[in-house]
């Protein structure tokens, strides 16, 4: 019997079968028995339907296997690895770069989280123990505590945001919006920044040779200013000038003012990195308080006594006032070289005041602080130093200023770090003939004082982000407003009197 006619065969049977519950007829054969048997052929068929569909299945499966993948053109196999390129390039664009701290960039847009950390310990003695300050012996501070962003905006702009937050309190260092398209030499920037005013200066203070800039940095109150600057940077030189304001947190009173302009020429040659600079600065003081005070520190800022300073002092080594003056012009003059692991360096700055005469009478709104002089005084200032990488390496360089080395063998790939000695003698002298006579003034000189500088730094930088100096400053001071105070018995001149301080200082730095 064929499973079709099974089927129809069963089927027939079941719709004439009574509903169940009703009587049967005596003459009907047993309904039991065929339904039964026919239950047999179904199951049976069921089973041989199943079987045949799961050889049916397992078919192509055999088949394919057989036959292998499918083919694929090279030009599938050519735009799925391009797909495949531009997703990681997309990955790689939007991923962090790392120097020293995280660099996001997309879309035109870049910014960079950073900061830095000066932790200092010093010393300072106190000559012959005679000021009466306990701001000399040990002494440890925050020197910087930074948190600072960098980046830049589209159609050629950027910016840096550095605030300081040591002593407890908000400062600023540089604060700028520059524009400088791609590919163009010119530059311009506006906002708080160093005026153009030597290689000392102008090199980060993480880069320094010293934990501290040149000491004329510190005796002409070289600072920050609110100002706009224009700037041109070729392949050997640049030049750079700009017009600011005061400080950033004086803006009701003002009203002074500077320009600045700055040039170098830093060639290749000689076998090594030259680097040639003249600057000029032209300043004028607030008209409500028309006056400076030209003083230095012993080479540390753990301390807040000089030695040296053009006003009176009283026996605990501050200098209370300054000379009454209009303004002032300083002149400069740079001198570098880097060859391997050897660099020197060399600075010098002239400084004219122009001082306020007595009798002087002022317009109306102007006033002036400070002792007024006969004469225009001038101070000058001159460094010179020589350094050398004891572990090879070569001290960095960018661009009119110097900038971060590039360690050897740092901490982190096994080695010893980098290991730099560095010698200076920084001389300052802020004597001059005036005429006249009035406080702090001997037979016709403003005795400021001459200090000079013997300084000994040993730096090592385990990586190219952590550095820790150890500085050793002998200050030679000649004359100057704690002469009278260190040696009250010598029947020389003020001018004349001479005595030497011992300064240590320890920095521990990081930035990233």
């Amino acid at each position: 019997m064929s499973r079709l006619s099974i089927i129809v065969s069963a089927t027939t049977v079941l719709a004439a079968a009574p509903a169940f519950g009703a009587p049967a007829k005596a003459t009907a054969p047993d309904l039991g028995s065929i339904i039964a048997a026919q239950q047999k052929q179904i199951d049976a068929l069921a089973a041989e339907v199943a079987a045949l569909r799961a050889q049916q299945a397992k078919a192509p499966a055999a088949a394919s296997a057989t036959a292998g993948p499918p083919a694929i053109s090279t030009t599938q196999l050519a735009s799925q690895q391009a797909q495949i390129d531009s997703v990681n390039a997309k990955v790689a664009q939007n991923a962090p770069a790392w120097r020293g701290g995280p660099q996001f960039n997309g879309n035109g847009f870049s910014f960079k989280p950073g900061g830095e950390v000066q932790y200092d310990f010093g010393y300072v003695s106190n000559p012959n123990n005679a000021l009466a300050t306990s701001n000399l012996g040990y002494n440890g501070f925050v020197r910087r505590l930074m948190v600072s962003a960098q980046g830049d905006v589209p159609g050629g702009f950027t910016y840096s945001i550095n605030l300081n937050f040591a002593g407890g309190v908000v400062g600023y260092e540089d604060v700028i919006l520059a524009y400088q398209p791609v590919n163009s030499k010119w530059s311009a920037q506006i906002g708080y920044m160093i005026p153009f005013n030597g290689l000392d200066n102008m090199t980060s203070n993480e880069f320094t040779s010293f934990v501290e800039a040149s000491q004329f940095q510190d005796a002409w109150n070289n600072g920050r200013r609110i100002g706009a600057a224009v700037g041109y940077t070729a392949d050997t030189w640049l030049i750079d000038a700009g017009l600011f304001n005061g400080a950033i947190n004086t803006q009701a009173t003002n009203t002074e003012w500077q320009t600045a302009v700055r040039g170098v020429y830093y060639p290749r040659a000689l076998g090594g990195q030259l680097h040639f600079g003249a600057s000029y600065q032209y300043r004028k003081t607030q008209v409500s308080a028309q006056g400076n005070l030209y003083q230095a520190r012993p080479f540390t800022q753990t301390t807040s006594v000089r030695f040296v300073g053009t006003g009176p002092a009283n026996n605990t080594g501050t200098i209370a006032s300054g000379i009454a003056a209009s303004g002032d012009q300083i002149f400069g003059a740079e001198l570098a070289g880097i060859w391997g692991p050897l660099h020197f360096a060399a600075e010098a700055q002239y400084l004219m005041v122009a001082a306020i005469k007595p009798g002087q009478v002022l317009p109306p709104g102007q006033a002036s602080t400070g002792q007024r002089l006969l004469n225009d005084p001038s101070f000058f200032s001159v460094y010179g130093e020589i350094g050398y990488w004891l572990t090879g390496e070569t001290r960095g360089y960018s661009k009119g200023e110097f900038a971060r080395t590039n360690i050897r063998n740092p901490f982190d790939k096994g080695g010893w770090g980098g290991v730099q000695l560095v010698g200076r003698i920084d001389y300052l002298n802020l004597t001059k003939w005036v005429g006249g006579t009035g406080s702090g003034i001997v037979a016709g000189v403003l005795n400021g004082g001459q200090q000079t500088g013997y300084q000994l730094a040993l730096n090592w930088w385990p990586t190219d982000f952590v550095r820790f100096t150890t500085q050793y400053d002998r200050a030679q001071i000649t004359g100057g407003p704690n002469a009278g105070a260190v040696d009250p018995t010598s029947t020389s001149l003020l001018t004349d009197r001479s005595y030497g301080v011992n300064v240590v200082t320890l920095r521990a730095q990081l930035d990233f």
